[in-house]
């Protein structure tokens, strides 16, 4: 009997499921014989109820095709599934694009903005997609799909059609997809998948069956349209990483999107008391018309008109600081509720929060808030060394030569409140420690004061904030090549009498010395000989002067560093 020359060579098993075999032509002899792709928007449970209707079995059946035993008792984690067999889902028609748990760019923007909003900035755990789901029957009568998005609570009006969602069946007031009974459901994907209680006396409850596609639409206003249309632009532009305008700033869209939902988080209200149909509909709404005004004041001014947010115990509450930084803050709502604020605070307050500027924030220091508006409020107090404690003639104006006349802005004790002012602006510098570090006299503070309320009294006080943040920017942009602290610690009354004692003239008169002394210090530190401190204060003469070279090699002596110029003033 002959031989085989050889054994069969049996094939080698492969390992893990089989790959999609394509045949020529395209057809591919795994794939099921019913093609049923998902839509564009489509949710997935949405997808498989259609599946499992063409088929003329149930979900669970479906499942159980694909090698997936699930009791129809319990919600399906079907991303989870998809994700474990991607292969046989696309055997089944889910082809791999359509296979994320969102396959449209409003809810895969949504999903990522979402869970960077609730986990990073309200700093707990919340699912915002619900498992019911809301629907427009519009839609359902015209293509049978469920959109993704009408499980998510932002979503409160059809903008084809112009109508508000419904959300339960309008026989038995079943929620779409809330219960599991939809895994057992073979009917219509438009049809209620609940059960109803019937008094038969039946061991098995009857399904309602009622389809969804011919409930009662209701018209939507045309606010919230609006409001609706602006939020989808915006989370488009999100998936873009695309700049929007809000309330007169260019921001990144995903930072809108984060002011937009803190506003309808504060302005959530139960649908039991007020007359709405979703507890996100009044939020969206303020949202929608804060965000969307021209300017800063505008819409500071409308928040307040409206309520759209507690300025104090919402989105930006002033203080105290361990209240601030429990939670990241978005900038666009810290600016509108600081702006809230102006004319209600004290001085103090006003600077340090930048009230009266194009974008009021809270201090650098504090690292409360996500994105900075502008690029000056990214800068952070200005070092005590930069400021003099009489600032420079001419640095602060109210706009005119009039104004500042007639309130002494250039004068000794204006341009002293002008230094403290900057001292204290974009920080949380105590007045105290600000009168020391600038060597200023106690009696500063009173007479401070005055001065203030006169510029205030008058309505000047925006406009002297909006100076002083000028130089704020100014001097960050140029800093002074002068440590101007350091000038006023080492030029003390008695070292400056001992250098000047033994450098000038023996044949000067003591009060030649004196005169020189109080010179010598008003230009060394920058200030007015005004507030020098005794006796220095005391020797002042309007009519003394002398050669720079003297008083190049006087600065020198106290301590100037080599390349210090003896004065400066801004550009």
């Amino acid at each position: 009997m002959l031989q085989p020359w050889a054994d069969p060579v049996r094939p080698s098993a492969v390992a893990g499921p089989r790959a999609l075999r394509t045949i020529v032509g395209g057809y591919d002899i795994y794939r099921w014989p019913i093609y049923v792709p998902r839509g564009d928007d489509e949710s997935l449970a949405g997808w498989l109820r259609r599946l499992a209707h063409r088929y003329g079995i149930t979900v669970t059946g479906v499942l159980a095709e694909l090698g997936i035993d699930h009791r129809s008792q319990a919600q399906p984690d079907l991303p989870a599934m998809v994700e474990a067999d991607p292969t046989g889902f696309a055997r089944a028609g889910l082809d791999p694009p359509q296979q994320a748990a969102r396959c449209s760019v409003i809810g895969a923007s949504l999903d990522r903005l979402d869970a960077h909003y609730w986990s990073d900035i309200r700093c707990r755990r919340s699912q915002r997609w619900t498992r019911s789901s809301r629907f427009c029957p519009r839609c359902l009568a015209e293509t049978g799909q469920w959109a993704e998005t009408w499980q998510h609570p932002y979503h409160l009006a059809c903008l084809n059609h112009g109508v508000l969602l419904e959300w339960r069946c309008p026989y038995c007031h079943a929620a779409p997809f809330a219960k599991p009974t939809w895994l057992a459901h073979d009917g219509s994907p438009t049809a209620c998948h609940d059960f109803i209680d019937t008094s038969t006396g039946k061991r098995y409850r009857a399904r309602c069956g009622t389809q969804l596609s011919e409930t009662p639409t209701v018209e939507a206003h045309p606010d919230l349209l609006g409001a609706q249309e602006w939020l989808w632009t915006l989370i488009a532009a999100a998936s873009r990483e695309e700049q929007v305008v809000v309330a007169g700033f260019h921001v990144p869209a995903a930072t809108a999107y984060e002011a937009a939902a803190e506003i309808i988080t504060e302005n959530t209200l139960d649908p039991k008391i007020f007359d709405i149909r979703f507890a996100e509909e009044h939020g969206l709404q303020v949202a929608h018309l804060l965000l969307t005004q021209p300017s800063l004041r505008d819409a500071a001014s409308l928040a307040t008109d409206v309520g759209g947010f507690n300025p104090q115990e919402g989105v930006a509450p002033i203080g105290p600081l361990f209240r601030v930084q429990q939670r990241p803050r978005n900038a666009v709502l810290t600016a509108i509720s600081l702006q809230q604020h102006q004319g209600q605070l004290t001085v103090g307050a006003e600077l340090k929060f930048r009230i009266g500027t194009p974008a009021p924030c809270y201090p650098q220091a504090w690292r409360a808030t996500t994105t900075p508006l502008t690029p000056a409020a990214s800068l952070p107090d200005l070092p005590m060394s930069s400021i003099p404690s009489t600032l420079w003639p001419g640095s602060i104006t109210l706009g005119s030569v009039e104004l500042d006349s007639h309130h002494g802005v250039d004068t000794p004790l204006g341009r002293a409140f002008a230094a403290i002012a900057l001292a204290r602006f974009a920080s949380d510098r105590g007045w105290r420690l600000i009168a020391v570090n600038l060597g200023l006299p106690a009696h500063c503070a009173s007479t401070g004061a005055r001065h203030w309320h006169a510029i205030d009294k008058a309505g000047h006080w925006p406009t002297y904030v909006q100076a002083i943040g000028r130089l704020f920017e100014q001097l960050h942009a140029c800093p002074p090549p002068i440590d101007y602290e350091r000038r006023r610690i080492t030029a003390q009354p008695d070292a400056v009498k001992t250098l000047v004692r033994k450098r000038h003239a023996p044949d000067s008169t003591r009060d030649e010395r004196r005169a020189f002394c109080a010179h010598l210090w008003s230009v060394y530190t920058g200030g007015h000989i005004t507030f020098a401190p005794k006796p220095l204060s005391g020797w002042a003469n309007d009519h003394e002067d002398a050669p720079d070279d003297v008083l190049e090699s006087a600065a020198t002596g106290l301590g100037r560093p080599p390349g210090e110029p003896l004065t400066w003033q801004p550009p």
